[in-house]
């Protein structure tokens, strides 16, 4: 009998444990995929915030500008350009930025005009799940093109 019960508790044991171990690899993975997208994020964040403030030409309008292909990453020289581009990577996940004009004076605030003053947000999901959101600034700042 003694020998039956600890057969049990020794079941008992080894089915918790193996939960547990399960439970660990979700984690794991998780922890993971987190790390993965705050690095495409911020890998995004970088090339979009290495451009120009504006177009060499000064167009006053977010977005591409003539002669610039709006899914060709390739032909954009300035921040905005970057305005709501987006990007499936794989069947998981998705990668989209956003550019709007910011209050010089309140930065986390919209302006519905150029103001010298853009925020840039970059937004990373996994399986249409939020992961990563990024916000930076760019001033109109001497560098090199306006």
């Amino acid at each position: 009998m003694e020998c039956v019960v600890s057969l049990l508790v020794v079941a008992f044991m080894l089915v918790a444990g193996l939960g547990a171990a399960g439970s660990s690899r979700k984690t794991i993975a998780i922890a993971d995929r987190r790390a993965t997208a705050w690095w495409m994020a911020d890998d995004m964040m970088t090339a979009v915030l290495a451009k120009r403030y504006r177009e060499g030409s000064g167009s006053a309008t977010l977005g591409v500008d003539g002669g610039e292909r709006a899914n060709f990453k390739a032909d954009f020289d300035d921040v905005d350009d970057f305005n709501g581009w987006g990007e499936q990577i794989g069947t998981q996940w998705a990668v989209a930025v956003g550019v709007v004009w910011s209050n010089p004076q309140a930065p986390s605030n919209h302006a519905d005009r150029e103001s010298g003053l853009k925020r840039v947000t970059v937004t990373v999901r996994w399986r249409g799940g939020e992961l990563a959101r990024l916000v930076g600034m760019k001033a109109n700042v001497a560098d090199g093109g306006g």
